[in-house]
């Protein structure tokens, strides 16, 4: 048992070259498209990781005991600057723990 497979062939060439030139201006467009908005792209990726990296930390301080004579609706913002800047403390940090040893 053989399978034959029947292959249609373009009726013309210029239906072919047309094709061609067709599928390469819709890959070069996808691939401009692609260039121009990988940007906003990766500035998305990085923010979503951003937030969930730090949304266990915020939950656990928006339920900690630091936080509890707050009003319950102003925790989670608290707790969320709180979260951030010790972050960015942080990283601070460390670019000074890496950098000046680079630069003596």
């Amino acid at each position: 048992m053989s399978i034959h497979v029947q292959r249609n062939r373009p009726e013309s060439w210029a239906g072919t070259w047309y094709t061609l030139i067709l599928r390469v201006l819709v890959l070069a467009a996808l691939a401009y498209v692609l260039y121009r908005v990988a940007p906003i792209i990766v500035m998305v990726l990085v923010s979503a990781m951003l937030a969930l990296t730090l949304a266990r930390p915020v939950d656990w301080l928006q339920e900690s005991r630091l936080l509890l004579p707050l009003p319950r609706h102003l925790r989670r913002g608290v707790a969320t600057t709180i979260v951030f800047v010790a972050a960015a403390i942080a990283l601070f940090g460390l670019i000074f723990i890496v950098v000046r040893p680079l630069a003596l």
